[in-house]
C-alpha cells in the first residue's frame, strides 16, 4: 500500500521484502523520484521463497497512483491471481555433450541451455541462466567446461528467482547425464560417481568460472564419504536387487540417486548502524531485511556476545529505508 504524506511529500510503501533499498532505487528512478521522497516499510512475510523481494509492475503502479491521486492506494490479488503473474524458474531445456574416458571420468563438458523466461525480463535480469550455467558442474571435477546459456521470450509470466533458481534444473540435467554415460559404458553409475566427485582432498575447489559476479567455489564437502554413508544407511545393494525382481515381475519401477550441491549466501558487506542510549539500550539499525530466517535474534546475539551485555537490552530495525541509507536486503541464502 503506498501512502503520501501532503506536508512533506514523502511517499511511503508498506508491504516491502526482501530487497527494499534496491526496490526503493528503481522505483525511484522510474518515476523521476528522489529517492529520499520514497520509503519502503518492510512487513514480516514469514519466508521469501525469491519471489516475494522481486519489483512487479503492481508496484510501481501503486506508487504512481498515489502520487497522482495524492490519497493511499491499496494492490490486493487473490491466490489465483498471484499464480498467474508471479514468478516461475523451471521451464528450461538442456543440451549436454560430455567426453569420458573409460572409467567414466568427464573429462570435458560442453552444455548449452534454453531458459523460458517468458513474456518479458523482470528486475532479476539474466539471473536464473547465469546460476544454470555456473552451477551445473555441481559437485564433480570436470576440467573442462563450456556453457552458452540463450533466453527465449514467450507468452508465459516471466522466469524468476523462485526457491532456488538454476539448481533444480541443471541439477536434473547434470545427473541424467551420469546416469546416461554409466549406460553407454556399462558401469555402475555408482561407480561412475565415484571417479567423478571432487575430493576432500582438493577442498577449496575453485571451479573457474562465477555465478551472478562471484567466484564458484566448493570450500567444503566430504562427498565420498556422503556417497558411502549413504549406500550403507540404504542397504543400496538389497534395494537394487528388490528393483531388479520388481521389474521382472513386470512392475515399472526404478532406482536412483543424485547429487545437489547448494550455495551460500552472497554478499560479502552490507550496512548496519548501533547506538546507545544513556540507559544502556543498543539500537541495532540494519539494512538486512526479514523473511523468517530470524534476523532479529541473530545480530542481537552477536552483538550481546561481542559486547558483552544482556541482550534483552538490544533492539533491532530493519528494512526500513527512511532508518539507514542502503542495504542488500535479504535473498540468496543470505
Amino acid at each position: 500500500m503506498g501512502v503520501l504524506d501532503a506536508n512533506s511529500d514523502v511517499l511511503t510503501v508498506n508491504g516491502a521484502a526482501k530487497v527494499p533499498h534496491y526496490n526503493r532505487d528503481a522505483v525511484s528512478r522510474m518515476l523521476g523520484l528522489a529517492p529520499e521522497k520514497l520509503q519502503l516499510s518492510e512487513d514480516h512475510v514469514g519466508g521469501g521463497f525469491g519471489i516475494r523481494g522481486e519489483l512487479y509492475p503492481e508496484d510501481v503502479l501503486v506508487c504512481a497512483a498515489a502520487l497522482r491521486l495524492r490519497r493511499p492506494v491499496k494492490w490486493i490479488e487473490d491466490r489465483r491471481e498471484h499464480l498467474l503473474a508471479a514468478d516461475h524458474s523451471r521451464d528450461q531445456v538442456y543440451r549436454l555433450r560430455a567426453a569420458v574416458d573409460a572409467r567414466g571420468f568427464i573429462l570435458g563438458l560442453k552444455a548449452k541451455l534454453f531458459t523460458d523466461q517468458g513474456a518479458y525480463v523482470r528486475t532479476h535480469g539474466t539471473t536464473v541462466t547465469d546460476l544454470s550455467a555456473g552451477l551445473l558442474p555441481g559437485p564433480y571435477l570436470i576440467p573442462a567446461y563450456s556453457v552458452e546459456g540463450h533466453i527465449r521470450l514467450t507468452n508465459k509470466t516471466p522466469a524468476g528467482t523462485y526457491r532456488a533458481p538454476g539448481r533444480h534444473e541443471s541439477t536434473f540435467a547434470r545427473e541424467r547425464l551420469v546416469e546416461k554415460i554409466a549406460v553407454e559404458l556399462e558401469l555402475s553409475s555408482i561407480d561412475v560417481r565415484r571417479v567423478n566427485l571432487i575430493p576432500e582432498s582438493a577442498m577449496p575447489f575453485h571451479r573457474g568460472n562465477e555465478a551472478l559476479g562471484t567466484h564458484v567455489v566448493c570450500d567444503s564437502g566430504k562427498y565420498h564419504d556422503l556417497l558411502e554413508r549413504m549406500l550403507v544407511h540404504l542397504d543400496y545393494d538389497r534395494l537394487r536387487e528388490e528393483a531388479a525382481a520388481r521389474r521382472a515381475k513386470g512392475e515399472m519401477v526404478g532406482l536412483g540417486i543424485a547429487y545437489f550441491v547448494e550455495k551460500s549466501g552472497l554478499g560479502p558487506d552490507d550496512l548496519v548502524r548501533m547506538s546507545l542510549d544513556k540507559s544502556g539500550a543498543v539500537e541495532i539499525v540494519t539494512g538486512v531485511a526479514s523473511v523468517g530466517q530470524g534476523v532479529e535474534t541473530v545480530l542481537a546475539q552477536i552483538c550481546a556476545e561481542t559486547l558483552d551485555i544482556p541482550i534483552e537490552r538490544i533492539t533491532v530495525v530493519h528494512g526500513q529505508t527512511n532508518r539507514i541509507e542502503c542495504g542488500r536486503g535479504a535473498f540468496a541464502s543470505r
